[in-house]
């Protein structure tokens, strides 16, 4: 008797300029080609110890408001807004360290080049998740984005070729999603 495996979730990814993100990378170089995709949220430090934890959100929630909280934009807030924010912030890494599963469906909506490219997660070699620490800003793969994971990138569609209804669902203001429906064409393996 097999136990049948689940089907992968599928994650939207669009980083914009917005909480914990810094605007799409600006080529697809660093995304596509370094095989990753990366959130923002630089100050938190390695993430590490919150992967795998299966009740990550308080710690997480607790980490950015001791580390954001006199960030000028985030300290002119309200008590009940920096709240808010903590919790919407903790949620979007805690999806991308611990929610999204190896094999699972990423996509991507890519300004710089104007497709939606498609993948899978994937593992890096030390693991699933990748921290990028390095000092020298020209040794880091991003100036704003330090949580990285691996991604196999199988297809691209030109958005030419997409509906607006299509876009509508790849290209939101979110960092990192959970998508409830995907178009079909962005699921469908490439051809070999």
């Amino acid at each position: 008797m097999s136990i049948a495996q689940a089907a992968p979730s599928v994650w939207g990814f669009y980083p914009g300029q917005h909480d914990g993100a810094g605007g799409d990378f600006g080529t697809t170089d660093r995304f596509i080609n370094a095989r990753m995709i990366g959130i923002g949220w630089p100050s938190t430090g390695n993430l590490e110890v919150f992967v795998g934890r299966n009740n990550a959100m308080p710690g997480l929630e607790q980490r950015l408001l001791e580390i954001y909280r006199h960030e000028p934009r985030i300290a002119s807030l309200s008590q009940a807004d920096r709240d808010t924010w903590s919790r919407r912030s903790a949620g979007i890494i805690n999806r991308f360290l611990n929610e999204a599963k190896q094999g699972d469906i990423v996509v991507y909506a890519c300004k710089a080049d104007e497709q939606v490219h498609t993948g899978k997660i994937s593992n890096t070699a030390n693991g699933r998740y990748f921290y990028d620490g390095a000092t020298a800003v020209n040794l880091r793969l991003h100036w704003h984005f330090h949580h990285f994971r691996a991604v196999d990138w199988l297809s691209a569609v030109p958005y030419s070729q997409c509906t607006d209804e299509e876009l509508r669902q790849v290209r939101t203001q979110n960092t990192f999603w959970r998508m409830k429906s995907c178009p079909e064409r962005f699921m469908a393996e490439p051809s070999r």
